[in-house]
């Protein structure tokens, strides 16, 4: 480790001759923006800080990593002014099996590999048996990535245990790899969330695909290799490849995102993936083995989409509506459908990879349905509507009637005085009821009072 302090230190007069100190090295990085705290390469700032689980690295010039590693359970940033060159990559070290979280930021950083190595990697070597590794959650932002890649399996990122991972506005230039310049290849880590965009992938990066996802359980396909069972397979939440700019010319086994898993070879890639084409197309593929990619047609500039599973744990094929229903002849109804993933609900028309998908009627006399899975009501009687997605179903129960009107028939009482009326009654908490023959009774009775008053009346005047 070295440490590098101003110093003011007198030359030497030795005869006509003037001896100065060879001067140091030019300090490159510093630590916690303390100049005092200033190293010539960056794994030597890292040892630097020793324990400390939290630090931010400043790059003032062009600088070599020196073999960087970051250790695991540390919150490290690596900050540079958008020019700063850091030559050489970054590996991030894993312990397995382990709950533990390494939490990495790179802003405004050129990384320049000279021609070949892997600019961000992660340590596979503990983790072949299929144990849980420690956590990644990693932020590029703002940076270049250039020049990386050329042999074996280097390549521009190479990311085994990324729980989280965003990268956004950075260009990967030249990373001449002989696969992926992008590669999520995830080993053991549960529900990741993974974002490329606002990147643009310029020069010749792949020789493949430019970013390629997979769920594994550990390194290899040969499964006496590895423990490959749901506890140790990968598996990803989400996966967002938005407004991206591919300048690349794949070859036709390529493209620009590939989803894949070669988890011992025991079932395909398991998670949607949402993808927004940028300023240009985006080639999308899918592959249960890595290199034997199914194609998709082409994603047309600033469209966008869902690729769902199609294979082992695919996509449910579900619906909210109703399970039967009632229609008067002449109406419609369409059943609400759609595809329930992992990562929540996705509508049928937004899929881009979508499987054949059909409706039909058990009784066209009664209802049909169209190719949009427009019910129309025809004839009274039932019918059961069936959709089809892929080799899923759906049914629905429809009841037909002549009309769906619940007014109560009019009774056969033809009398013209028995309509109800309720009428207000004064000094009464309850309104009463009568019928007209009611009142006409009563209105009876007090005329008949009212003649017996008068006849009394009479009487007592002639005593």
């Amino acid at each position: 480790m070295r440490t590098y302090r101003k110093l003011l230190i007198p030359a030497l007069v030795v005869g006509a001759s003037l001896l100065v100190p060879a001067a140091t090295a030019e300090a490159k990085v510093f630590v916690n923006g303390d100049e005092s705290q200033a190293h010539e390469t960056l794994q030597e700032a890292i040892a630097a800080v020793g324990d400390a689980k939290v630090a931010k690295f400043t790059l003032d010039s062009e600088t070599e990593s020196g073999g960087a590693q970051i250790p695991v359970g540390v919150n490290y940033t690596i900050n540079g002014d958008g020019s700063a060159v850091l030559k050489g990559g970054i590996k991030v070290l894993i312990n397995a099996p382990s709950d533990e979280t390494t939490v990495l930021t790179i802003d405004g950083v050129v990384m320049d590999g000279g021609g070949g190595g892997t600019a961000i990697s992660s340590d596979t070597t503990k983790q072949k048996s299929g144990e849980t590794p420690s956590k990644l959650d990693l932020t590029v932002k703002n940076s270049t990535i250039r020049n990386f890649g050329d042999q074996g399996s280097q390549k521009a990122l190479y990311i085994n245990n990324a729980q989280k991972a965003l990268i956004d506005g950075v260009t990967f230039e030249n990373n001449n790899s002989k696969d992926y310049a992008v590669d999520f290849n995830l080993i053991g880590v549960k529900d990741a969330e993974i974002t490329v965009s606002n990147s643009t992938f310029t020069g010749t990066n792949a020789k493949t695909w430019l970013v390629k996802v997979a769920q594994r359980c550990g390194e290899g396909d040969d499964p006496s290799d590895i423990t490959c069972n749901e506890n140790t397979r990968a598996t990803v939440k989400k996966l967002t490849v938005s407004n991206n700019t591919f300048d690349f010319d794949a070859p036709s086994y390529g493209g620009d995102v590939v989803l894949g898993a070669t988890a011992a070879r025991v079932s395909g890639w398991q998670f949607p993936a949402e993808v927004t084409a940028g300023s240009t197309d985006a080639q999308i593929g899918i592959s249960n083995q890595v290199l034997i990619a199914k194609r998709l047609p082409v994603l047309e500039a600033g469209k966008s989409g869902v690729v769902v599973p199609d294979d082992i744990d695919k996509a449910v094929f579900s619906s909210d509506t109703a399970a039967s229903t009632a229609l008067a002849i002449g109406d419609t109804f369409t059943p609400d459908v759609y595809l329930q993933t992992s990562a929540g609900r996705v509508e049928l028309a937004d899929v881009l990879n979508p499987e054949a998908k059909s409706f039909k009627s058990s009784d066209d006399k009664v209802a049909t349905v169209d190719e949009n899975g427009v019910v129309t009501a025809v004839a009274e009687g039932k019918a059961t509507i069936t959709a089809t997605y892929g080799d899923q179903t759906l049914e629905w129960t429809v009841t037909v009637k002549k009309s769906m009107d619940v007014t109560p028939p009019a009774t056969d009482d033809t009398s013209d005085d028995t309509t109800s009326t309720t009428e207000p009654v004064d000094n009464v908490e309850n309104p009463q009821t009568y019928d007209g023959s009611m009142m006409f009774i009563i209105a009876g009775m007090i005329s008949a009072l009212g003649l017996a008053g008068a006849g009394l009346g009479l009487g007592k005047e002639s005593k």
